[in-house]
């Protein structure tokens, strides 16, 4: 069992967990769950050593504590989620590592804390996402309380330039809009395409090609040389970096001559659940490591074209 109890900075010198603190987040992960505590905050420097011992012993009412208010973004996130129970694609925010515990089986398997994150924060929610995307829960339990002490970073000098330097580290490596924005092309990429490519001609590989290059934040991997410029679009590659698949929120499979008429409505479509069409599979990274089920995808969406012909990239160009 890996239980975390930490801070991140020099200005919070203690920590103190209520005495079944570590009992009740080891219950909460006994299934395998990625778990996180509540943490409150007071001014524990004001107590003295014998305040801080009564803190840790139980024996100290909130009356007689100097309290700092806790985030209201952890709290709201909390309720709407039912305390992670109902989490969503973008809920690994609401995962903090200060009050944090996971089966140690689980954090090696997913390969811990990312140590090329220097500074303030970011591999909390690293680590947390990577976590959704392995299909494991996330659990939040609110009667397991460890106290910290000082303000919660937002009220901490300095917040504004250690949360850029946090959001931009993210950004390369969580591969979702709400943390990147729309736009530029990335190492680590969204959406992940395998293609199958089989025989087709040279045009008929190029419309292809372009199609799925529309998804924008992604990567295809076909499994031979391609006869089109388009192959050397850096996000075109032939020995794709499977360490890339874990944090790709969509993974995708195709083969043969598939074209993708409608990115939008794609992704917004593997949302919601797995889906498949011959030649066509995806699935969020989460849903295919739960097994979820696919569904079929609805018309329109993609398009089958005859590999061997000739495609009129002209005329194509002028596709309403």
């Amino acid at each position: 069992m890996a239980v975390r109890h930490s801070c991140r900075t020099r200005t919070c010198a203690r920590r103190v967990p209520e005495p079944d603190f570590c009992a009740r987040v080891v219950a909460a992960c006994a299934d395998g769950a990625l778990v996180v505590g509540r943490r409150r905050h007071a001014d524990l420097s004001a107590l003295g050593r014998a305040g801080v011992a009564a803190l840790a012993a139980g024996e100290l009412a909130d009356d007689h504590l100097p309290l700092f208010e806790e985030p209201q973004w952890l709290r709201e996130g909390y309720a709407r989620t039912r305390d992670l129970a109902e989490a969503g694609p973008d809920d690994w925010r609401y995962v903090i590592s200060a009050v944090l515990a996971l089966p140690r089986a689980v954090f090696t398997a997913l390969g811990g804390f990312d140590a090329s994150l220097v500074g303030y924060g970011g591999e909390d929610w690293d680590l947390a996402y990577r976590a959704w995307n392995a299909g494991i829960a996330l659990r939040h339990v609110p009667n397991a309380v460890a106290w910290h002490d000082g303000p919660d970073a937002a009220g901490r000098q300095g917040f504004a330039e250690a949360k850029e330097h946090e959001q931009l580290a993210l950004a390369e490596r969580i591969p979702q809009p709400s943390v990147r924005g729309h736009g530029g092309v990335w190492r680590q990429p969204r959406t992940v395409v395998r293609w199958q490519v089989g025989e087709m001609t040279s045009s008929a590989q190029h419309a292809c090609l372009l199609s799925w290059l529309a998804l924008g934040d992604v990567e295809v991997r076909p499994d031979r040389r391609l006869h089109t410029p388009l192959a050397r679009d850096p996000r075109v590659t032939f020995s794709g970096d499977d360490a890339l698949l874990a944090r790709a929120e969509f993974l995708v499979e195709i083969e043969g001559a598939i074209e993708l008429c409608e990115p939008a409505e794609f992704l917004a479509t593997l949302g919601v659940g797995p889906h498949e069409a011959r030649g066509v599979a995806g699935a969020r990274t989460r849903d295919r490591a739960l097994g979820v089920a696919a569904r079929p995808f609805a018309e329109g969406i993609l398009m089958s074209l005859d590999p061997s012909a000739r495609v009129d990239l002209e005329a194509q160009g002028r596709r309403p």
